[in-house]
């Protein structure tokens, strides 16, 4: 008897599979998690995840100063100030590498780079903006209208350009070394990839407005291209049929980023919309990490904003063939 109901339980698994596979590719389900403003004032923003869940971000106070923050193990540390000069100062942390190295900027009387390393702030550059950093610790962004690397107190051009008065920034790098940016020149503004001195403009070919944000380590690009989010990859780039803008990419080819309905995740042309924090009105993913693990930020209607994590929970498939598996094994233990 008791075999005869485990055979029931495995049939009855088989005949309901057809009814939910077809969620099993692409439906993905996220819950989104605010991170809270612990500084106590009404603003928080997360920028950047690694693989091991360290986020990143900016928390403001009351008084209108904000303080770059590292949240992990379900708590926001404050990072604090340089404290350079006698004006008030401000952090926001851009980027975090897989070895918890942050950077990001620290704006007083004049704004100067910073990392954060082994518990401790340092300044690195001054009249310089840190986008991005990789696993290597090279740290790629912008100086006087020039994509750089940045090394300590040297800055590094790459040597971006398309004509006389063009300008140039880096937004992001991989581990492979390989950065990516936008270059202007007049009223257009194109994308580029920057591959040990060799340099790849992407053209004009969706629109004259391009802005590269995110590149994984296969070299995918992401970016937005006259308000609507494109992929680059091999040379050629490609419309990925959405509005507004596709802020990072992860090493598994997922995407995230807003659009008109907030914050979504797209993968092989599917669109997951990631939900909104309660309380708020609209969110925006800016970054993913290879776990699938989202960041971003939800606002309201009058400019309050809290940090965001989405992080996936299990598919109903996942939940139904886990639970039926777990009746599956009571019972035969039993037998």
């Amino acid at each position: 008897m008791r075999k005869r109901n485990l055979t029931i339980w495995v049939m009855l698994v088989i005949m309901l599979l057809p009814v939910f596979l077809p969620c099993a590719k692409g439906e993905l389900y996220y819950k989104p998690i605010g991170l809270g403003t612990p500084l106590g004032g009404s603003f928080s923003k997360a920028n950047a995840i690694n693989n091991t869940g360290q986020i990143v971000g900016m928390d403001r106070m009351p008084a209108g100063i904000g303080h770059a923050f590292l949240y992990e193990d379900g708590a926001m540390k404050d990072l604090g100030t340089l404290g350079l000069g006698p004006f008030p100062n401000s952090t926001i942390a851009y980027a975090i590498n897989d070895n918890g190295q942050i950077v990001g900027a620290n704006v007083g009387e004049t704004t100067t780079i910073f990392i954060y390393e082994n518990g401790e702030m340092r300044a690195f550059a001054k009249g310089a903006s840190a986008k991005a950093i990789n696993n290597s610790g090279t740290i790629v962004g912008t100086s006087g209208g020039k994509a750089v690397i940045i090394e300590e107190w040297n800055i590094v051009d790459l040597g971006i350009g398309i004509g006389t008065g063009s300008t140039a920034e880096a937004a992001a790098i991989n581990n492979s070394g390989l950065i990516t940016g936008t270059v202007s020149l007049g009223s257009t503004h194109q994308g580029f990839l920057y591959d040990n001195g060799n340099v790849t403009y992407f053209g004009l070919s969706l629109g004259q407005y391009t802005y590269p944000y995110g590149i994984n380590d296969s070299g995918q690009i992401v970016g937005s291209c006259d308000g609507a989010p494109f992929l680059y990859e091999n040379g050629v780039m490609v419309d990925l049929g959405l509005q507004g803008n596709a802020w990072a990419i992860n090493n598994s080819g997922q995407i995230v980023g807003s659009g008109p309905n907030g914050a979504y995740l797209y993968e092989d042309g599917i669109v997951t919309d990631l939900g909104i924090l309660p309380g708020y009105s609209y969110s925006s993913a800016l970054a993913i990490n290879d776990n699938g693990w989202i960041v971003g930020y939800a606002i309201d209607n009058y400019g309050s904003c809290e940090a965001v994590l989405w992080k996936p929970i299990p598919e109903p498939t996942t939940l139904l063939l886990l639970g039926l598996g777990a009746v599956m094994l009571r019972k035969r233990r039993s037998s």
